[in-house]
C-alpha cells in the first residue's frame, strides 16, 4: 500500500524497450513511463507496457496527488500497440530459423 504522504515527486516520461542483433538496433515498443519518487530515495515505476490502462491510471495519479504531479495525459483508453509487430516478426523468424537447423541435421 503507498501513503500518498510519503511521495516527493510524481513524474511521466518517455518509455522504449529495444533490441539489437549485431550493430542493428531496433525499437521493440514505444510508450510512457510513470516514475513515483518517495522520501526514502526509492522509485517506483510503472510502464504503460505493464499496465493495461495505463493512461486511466496516470489520471487517477493525477487527481489524488495534484500538487506533487507533473504529467501530460491524453485522454484516450487505448493499448499501444506499435511494437509488438516487431517482436511477433523476431519470434517466428527465431522459430523458422530453429526449425531449419534442426532438419539440417
Amino acid at each position: 500500500m503507498i501513503d500518498f504522504n510519503d511521495i516527493s515527486k510524481v513524474v511521466e516520461s518517455n518509455y522504449k524497450v529495444e533490441s539489437s542483433h549485431n550493430t542493428s538496433t531496433f525499437e521493440v515498443y514505444k510508450g510512457r513511463k510513470i516514475t513515483i519518487e518517495f522520501f526514502e530515495s526509492k522509485k517506483l515505476e510503472i510502464t504503460s507496457l505493464e499496465i493495461t490502462n495505463y493512461n486511466l491510471l496516470a489520471i487517477n495519479l493525477k487527481n489524488i496527488t495534484k500538487s506533487y504531479f507533473k504529467l501530460r495525459t491524453e485522454n484516450n483508453n487505448h493499448k499501444n500497440a506499435s511494437g509488438y509487430g516487431w517482436l511477433i516478426f523476431i519470434v517466428f523468424l527465431t522459430l523458422g530459423l530453429v526449425i531449419s537447423l534442426i532438419t539440417k541435421h
